[in-house]
């Protein structure tokens, strides 16, 4: 991890990743800037809030750009380095563990608020649709309840008749 001001220059390194740039001595980095006392990142590091795969001498990072800050306001950055492999053996982790979990549908058809015409009319086809064995395409703007209307009807769907 490092953090810089808004000119780039180091406020803060751990020392992880002053071993991973082949540096030992914090209090000779700080103050100065990132990419003069480590020139291995020009080029690498995300030039934008986000993530990016990037090689340091030799070794595949996730990077992750995000504000110093929590409200955004300092100017400041920090980056975080990932071990690619560290966070390709989580991936297995999880994947492994949500394989084992059955997948439980959460809302139920009363969860879904409203009594408009439109709003009865759905729940009419959830209830009708849930019954039925076939794939069914839910379409809709972003927001609007498509998950919802999913995980009712398997829950309609599950339930013993």
């Amino acid at each position: 991890m490092v953090a810089v001001d808004a000119d780039g220059r180091v406020e803060a390194i751990n020392r992880r990743l002053l071993t991973a740039l082949g540096m030992s001595d914090a209090s000779r980095v700080v103050g100065r800037s990132l990419l003069e006392v480590a020139p291995s990142l020009d080029g690498v590091l995300p030039t934008t809030e986000g993530d990016v795969f990037g090689n340091v001498r030799g070794v595949s990072y996730a990077i992750h750009r995000g504000p110093l800050a929590g409200d955004g306001t300092s100017g400041g950055t920090l980056f975080t380095f990932q071990e690619s492999r560290a966070v390709e053996r989580l991936d297995r982790t999880l994947r492994s563990r949500q394989g084992a979990q059955e997948f439980v549908a959460r809302y139920r058809l009363e969860d879904v608020v409203g009594e408009s015409a439109s709003i009865e009319r759905v729940k009419a086809l959830v209830r009708k649709y849930s019954k039925s064995d076939a794939t069914v395409l839910i379409l809709g703007e972003s927001g609007t309840g498509k998950e919802m209307v999913a995980q009712c009807m398997h829950q309609i769907g599950l339930a013993p008749a």
